[in-house]
């Protein structure tokens, strides 16, 4: 699986778009590390991108969702949101 943060695959053309796809990490305290959860998310958005026979992820984008301190959520929680446009890739020649 290809994944590029540009709209486009080095030396690839794209053939299709698939369409936006998009997984999320756990929910974890703000003060751990979000490396583990970035790499979990990047997981999650690759299998489902294998899912759809998609052959790269272009477009690729991080975001942290959070949840400030409430009765719900004693302390403050955040998860990493990784989102791309999963593609097809023309056959190479």
């Amino acid at each position: 699986m290809r994944i590029s943060a540009k709209r486009e695959v080095e030396g690839r053309e794209i053939a299709a778009e698939i369409g936006p796809i998009s997984a999320v990490s756990a929910w974890h305290g703000q003060w751990t590390s979000g490396d583990a959860y970035k790499e979990s998310a990047l997981e999650k958005l690759k299998r489902l991108a294998k899912e759809f026979e998609a052959d790269a992820i272009i477009g690729l984008n991080y975001t942290i969702d959070d949840v400030v301190e409430n009765d719900l959520a004693p302390v403050p929680l955040k998860r990493v949101n990784v989102s791309g446009m999963a593609v097809k890739l023309a056959r190479a020649s």
